[in-house]
């Protein structure tokens, strides 16, 4: 899980879109990703 939220930072470093977007999106991804495991752990 906190692959892809790397890979979400890593589009925003590579312009694939702006670096801003890139940024919320992995937090946002890493904070659902830690709430699922630590329900589902």
């Amino acid at each position: 899980m906190g692959g892809i939220g790397l890979l979400i930072l890593l589009g925003g470093v590579f312009n694939l879109y702006p670096f801003n977007y890139g940024l919320l999106g992995a937090f946002a991804f890493w904070i659902v990703a830690g709430v699922l495991r630590s329900y589902y752990a």
